[in-house]
């Protein structure tokens, strides 16, 4: 058991990826409203700025949810 927590806190990074990308893609087909749904939309309408800033900040989410595991992997685990 005290081997455990690094291939959790690995498990955890793929997680948070599989999850937004899951996300996004849902999105994509799925509502109006979010990320996903403003990619599509800009795109549409050939909004490119928007597109970028969309997809901008899904990656930004995406790298900020990561470094809160790895930072609290860092905190947890001491060697």
């Amino acid at each position: 058991l005290p081997n455990a927590p690094p291939h959790l806190f690995s498990g955890a990074k793929l997680a948070i990826t599989a999850a937004m990308v899951g996300s996004v893609v849902s999105e994509f087909m799925g509502t109006s409203k979010g990320i996903g749904a403003t990619i599509v939309m800009a795109t549409t309408y050939l909004n490119l700025n928007q597109m970028w800033v969309a997809i901008f900040l899904s990656a930004l989410t995406s790298l900020i949810l990561i470094g809160v595991v790895a930072l609290l992997e860092k905190l947890i685990i001491h060697w």
